[in-house]
């Protein structure tokens, strides 16, 4: 059995933005491709290299109409078909974006898994649980302070000055004094 100790969710909502506007970049560009070329095509298939990528569809696009064998370049111009905009702007900005993927909760979450972790972190609970009865609200920076060196670097201040079990002492990665 494993218990979450901590979820980091500043850290998960930031990937989970960038994801989105990754989403919106997609939706974008494949709007823009259609209107400007009529094809319906996915922004991640333009790269690497999407101005050849762009030139190319052009040139797949206008087949028929392109007797002289002209560039896709060649025939962007002719046709006035302006790609620089979205290059420079949307596309590119998708580029800087391409290695994001849909954020897991898991990944960004820490867990207690041992029996000696589940001990540890059951017992930060309780006492924070207790602390709370006797001290409710907002934890001070100097008790805090207190708290951190009276519980052995137990229990540590999380997001919205709250106490929360510190996942350092619960997965034994500081040496504990007796």
């Amino acid at each position: 059995m494993k218990k979450i100790i901590r979820f980091e969710s500043q850290g998960y909502n930031v990937q989970l933005q960038a994801y989105e506007k990754k989403l919106e970049l997609e939706g974008v560009i494949a709007r823009e491709l259609k209107a400007k070329i009529g094809i319906d095509f996915k922004a991640q298939d333009l790269f690497p290299n999407p101005e050849l990528k762009l030139f190319k569809l052009i040139e797949k696009r206008f087949k028929n109409e392109n007797p002289m064998n002209l560039s896709g370049f060649k025939l962007a111009e002719l046709k006035e078909i302006r790609l620089s905009n979205l290059l420079n702007n949307e596309i590119f900005d998708y580029g800087k974006r391409l290695h994001i993927t849909k954020p897991d909760k898991k990944d960004f979450s820490t867990y207690a898994e041992t029996d000696s972790e589940l001990e540890k972190l059951e017992a930060c609970q309780s006492f924070i649980k207790a602390y709370k009865t006797f001290v409710p609200g907002l934890v001070t920076g100097n008790q805090l302070k207190q708290l951190f060196f009276a519980t052995n670097q137990a229990i540590t201040r999380g997001e919205n000055n709250t106490l929360i079990p510190n996942i350092n002492y619960v997965k034994d990665a500081v040496s504990t004094r007796t």
